[in-house]
């Protein structure tokens, strides 16, 4: 009752098996919104950002990459609205739109605690109208992880 059903696709598939269904008000087409223009930015869109690096924190562990982080910057700036929390803060949370930045840049695939199935679920299935996952595709697809299906989804739509 929440997803478009673009969005619920996956989780519904994936985490759910199958057992859980769209309701009927966001089936209906007046339920897909648009907020940006460019068909990239549809209900939901895999935007790969390949030319990032991770990076450590100075004094921390956790990670950034700063190109994509340029690249979600852009997104928002676009969209005028700007609220940031971490996957664990949108628990029992929606928004219209959420823009998730997977940072993970990496020859190896790997993806840290981006392979936490419960994680990758809240992170999925927060957003009312439109889900845009920023991401360098390569390394997700080389994860051997729940990603690897994500982005093959995306890019099969």
């Amino acid at each position: 009752y929440r997803m478009h059903p673009k969005i619920s696709k996956f989780p519904l598939v994936t985490f759910y098996d199958g057992k859980i269904s769209d309701g009927p008000n966001v089936t209906s087409e007046s339920y897909e919104k648009r907020f940006l223009a460019s068909k990239i930015f549809g209900s939901y869109s895999f935007i790969n950002v390949d030319g990032g690096h991770e990076t450590t924190e100075k004094h921390g562990r956790s990670l950034r990459n700063t190109i994509e982080a340029a690249a979600v910057s852009r997104i928002v700036q676009r969209l005028f609205k700007v609220k940031v929390k971490s996957v664990d803060g949108f628990q029992r949370a929606e928004e219209d739109v959420i823009i998730i930045s997977t940072v993970r840049s990496n020859k190896a695939g790997s993806v840290g605690f981006l392979t936490n199935m419960q994680r990758t679920n809240v992170a999925l299935t927060r957003a009312k109208h439109c889900l845009w996952i920023v991401g360098n595709g390569t390394t997700l697809s080389n994860s051997k992880s729940v990603w690897q299906k994500i982005v093959k989804d995306a890019r099969d739509r």
